[in-house]
């Protein structure tokens, strides 16, 4: 396993942890660099533009979302000279709220394409596929509630 493997990979999962953790602000600023495509033609550029999505979308619970995001099946393909790197992986979130049992609420894939700058790793885009998609009332305000 490579050093540069191992930091991509710690990217992904980091998103993971500070979403569960509610830390918007923090999403945001590990996506700072990144475009973000999404489903219905959503394209998102930045930090502000990131972190506001969650922020307006996510329904917190005492300031967290109730939420485990796992990403798996990690494919890389890392160009150590040209500093680019992709991943292909599969993502499945579960939530439990109040009055939400715990279940698995949407699932797919991230494809993922990362930049080497001063010597880091960091995304430079990642698009969202839904392949299965549940009950998101407990996770998730549509688009246009506000």
């Amino acid at each position: 396993m490579s050093a540069s493997a191992d930091e991509i990979r710690d990217l992904m999962f980091e998103y993971c942890w500070l979403l569960d953790r509610g830390e918007i602000d923090a999403v945001g600023e590990l996506m700072e660099h990144a475009t973000v495509y999404g489903e219905g033609g959503l394209v998102l550029h930045g930090k502000d533009e990131i972190a506001g999505m969650f922020r307006d979308r996510a329904i917190m619970y005492d300031g967290i979302p109730r939420s485990k995001h796992l990403c798996t099946n990690v494919i890389l393909d890392i160009d150590e000279d040209a500093g680019r790197a992709t991943a292909r992986s599969v993502y499945v979130a579960q939530q439990e709220a109040p009055g939400f049992p715990l279940q698995a609420y949407i699932a797919g894939r991230y494809r993922d394409t990362f930049e080497r700058v001063d010597g880091a790793w960091r995304f430079a885009e990642r698009v969202y596929i839904v392949d299965l998609l549940g009950d998101m009332s407990a996770h998730h305000r549509p688009a246009d509630s506000g």
